[in-house]
């Protein structure tokens, strides 16, 4: 759940992020393009995904795959897999691991790159290289990322977008190990009402020997 946690984190920070921020080196039509997405993305009413996600070892072997259903309204967030769920109600994030436990840490305390308040506030540290990677026959808009900061353990981001939609299908997170997890986009679905209750975090919906850890 660790690994899923980090690398939904990090879509979402990446999603939703000013990328005018980033390094002048950027090809600016891949930038506007995610400027494009990212506005449509905060911009919703509300919005509902629902993806999948796989991790690959450097050998292309698949090690694990998890599905999820993902809601969020501005900075509000609540993400469902299986019996898992990680809940954001603006300040604090909280981690049901879907057995027994639940971690929550404040949305200040929470790391800054992967955080989305620090983004809205326009404090993303983790600046990117954005550059164009697309075929001519593709349907795709493939753009990639690579950290501009060498100390981080990823090597670099895929971002796939549908030509004529505009809509993310895709995202890739390479590490310099070589190893991957893939975000397959099944929907995106924007401007959808969405029940309050998802971003309210609730403890006595969750089995009583659960334990709260803060």
């Amino acid at each position: 759940m660790k690994l899923f946690k980090i690398t939904f984190l990090l879509f979402y920070s990446v999603i939703i992020c000013n990328y005018q921020l980033f390094s002048q080196n950027s090809d600016p039509k891949a930038v506007m393009l995610l400027n494009n997405f990212s506005e449509n993305f905060k911009k919703s009413s509300g919005t509902k995904i629902q993806a999948s996600l796989k991790s690959f070892s450097i050998k292309n072997q698949l090690i694990a795959e998890k599905n999820f259903d993902f809601y969020a309204k501005g900075n509000l967030y609540f993400l469902k897999e299986k019996a898992a769920e990680i809940i954001c109600d603006g300040k604090f994030i909280y981690n049901y691991d879907g057995v027994s436990s639940i971690t929550k840490v404040s949305v200040e305390d929470s790391d800054p790159s992967l955080n989305p308040q620090s983004i809205f506030s326009g404090n993303y540290k983790g600046d990117f290289i954005i550059k164009f990677k697309t075929p001519n026959a593709s349907p795709l808009d493939i753009i990639i990322l690579t950290p501009i900061d060498t100390r981080k353990n990823i090597s670099t981001i895929e971002f796939s977008l549908n030509k004529t939609t505009h809509l993310l299908t895709q995202v890739k997170i390479i590490d310099k190990a070589k190893n991957y997890n893939i975000l397959y986009i099944k929907s995106f679905k924007f401007n959808i009402p969405i029940d309050k209750n998802y971003f309210i975090f609730n403890k006595n919906k969750y089995p009583k020997e659960t334990e709260l850890f803060d």
